[in-house]
């Protein structure tokens, strides 16, 4: 290989960590737009007349700095970053997963108005990180919305979501329905999205 082919691939690999780059830089800022807009319309079904559970405001604002610090000190990081932006994009995304299950937990677990939230990291996974980031993010939503819903089961959950869910807690059978349901749903935007990711590349 000659020095200008050299040269090429060098020039060939530093436009295509540039261009991943900012797609991880956009998903840090959908990431604050989405958890804002949440934590909002937390707030505003706050009545009882909703019928959902809102978060309390300690946890509503502490999960909400947690999600801003998190996603300003990673913003820092990638732009001084100079390893492999793969893996900080893998890191990023099962971050993202961990900040829904968190909001699933607080919400209402099973009955939590916000499990489609887990498709947001699924989704970017695939379309960033195409072949394995939605792969990852499908099987790490699955693992984490199982969790909360052994919890729920086992009756570990936080207090103020006793009541709610003494009458509103579906049975051991419909649990593992909604496990399967929302498993497989998980894998299937997982594989739609590495798909068109893949198209998106090839491009």
């Amino acid at each position: 290989m000659d020095l200008s082919s050299l040269i090429e691939n060098a020039r060939n690999t530093k436009s295509v960590d540039e261009i991943l780059r900012n797609q991880l830089l956009w998903m840090l800022v959908l990431r604050i737009v989405l958890y804002t807009l949440l934590m909002v319309i937390s707030f505003v079904f706050r009545g009882s007349q909703f019928g959902v559970v809102a978060l309390p405001p300690n946890i509503l604002i502490l999960l909400l700095l947690l999600v801003f610090l998190a996603t300003i000190f990673s913003a820092f990081f990638l732009m001084i970053y100079q390893g492999n932006l793969r893996k900080f994009g893998f890191t990023q995304n099962l971050l993202d997963t961990c900040f829904v299950a968190l909001l699933v937990f607080f919400s209402g677990s099973s009955q939590s108005i916000f499990t489609s939230v887990f498709f947001f990291p699924i989704i970017a996974g695939g379309l960033i990180l195409p072949r394995k980031g939605g792969l990852i993010a499908a099987a790490s939503a699955t693992l984490l919305y199982g969790s909360i819903l052994f919890l729920e089961t086992n009756g570990l959950y936080p207090e103020y979501l006793r009541e709610y869910l003494r009458v509103t807690s579906p049975n051991p059978t419909a649990i593992l329905n909604h496990f399967s349901v929302h498993g497989l749903t998980f894998f299937l935007a997982a594989v739609l999205s590495a798909l068109f990711g893949m198209r998106l590349h090839k491009t």
